[in-house]
């Protein structure tokens, strides 16, 4: 399943409470370009809408998680929900933002998905972090293969925290271009699929409009 966040924490609590067998999530940011923006009183989606579907979705496997704001407790929740994903990727939009309830950096976060989710290929992460996150991915992500370090620093430390630890490791996206090309590219086939849509709406409504007209005429002529 792919959304806009603009679905906010209501729209993926409809997704927890009618899609018990869901097994992929991508949630894309409506303005990927503005980590502050603010559609009316819409902030997007937060850590109660993800933690709501990792509660009614337990097969989920694969996540992509846009959003502005997040917890260490909310990931922690979450992959104690579900704990078979290979692809764990949160993109906390606005640099180096820490937890928003405690202001401690996301470290623990990202430590609870490397030692609880064992079988993680693919992670991407986000926030304000220290070594200690490194330390933790290097210690139990011993499958991991593919690394976005999304809107976050790395120093000398955490990369050889990494390359030690992580045998399998095949890629490291430092600039966290694979995860914004990717929801650009969404973004681009979702404004063109609207774009047909309305097309195909106006033509309805002149359809509509003409068949109404002659419908109405051939009643006057009767």
């Amino acid at each position: 399943m792919q959304v806009l966040d603009t679905v906010e924490d209501k729209g993926l609590e409809a997704v927890a409470s009618h899609c018990p067998l869901l097994e992929e999530l991508r949630v894309f940011p409506a303005d990927p370009s503005d980590p502050d923006v603010v559609l009316g009183e819409n902030i997007g989606v937060t850590d109660a809408g993800f933690i709501a579907v990792s509660r009614g979705c337990p097969k989920l496997h694969y996540v992509l998680y846009f959003c502005r704001q997040m917890t260490n407790a909310a990931v922690a929740t979450v992959v104690q929900n579900c704990p078979n994903f290979t692809h764990f990727r949160l993109c906390i939009l606005k640099p180096c933002q820490p937890d928003y309830t405690t202001n401690e950096p996301m470290d623990e976060a990202f430590g609870s998905v490397v030692k609880r989710c064992t079988n993680l290929t693919r992670l991407s992460v986000s926030g304000l972090l220290t070594d200690l996150a490194f330390e933790y991915i290097g210690k139990y992500a011993k499958n991991l293969e593919f690394l976005s370090l999304a809107f976050v620093g790395s120093s000398d430390k955490s990369m050889q925290c990494l390359m030690s630890g992580c045998p399998k490791i095949r890629q490291f996206d430092l600039a966290n271009r694979e995860v914004m090309d990717e929801s650009a590219e969404w973004r681009l086939k979702y404004d063109q699929e609207l774009q047909k849509s309305n097309v195909c709406a106006k033509e309805l409504a002149e359809i509509q409009k003409i068949w109404g007209f002659s419908t109405f005429a051939s009643k006057l002529g009767n």
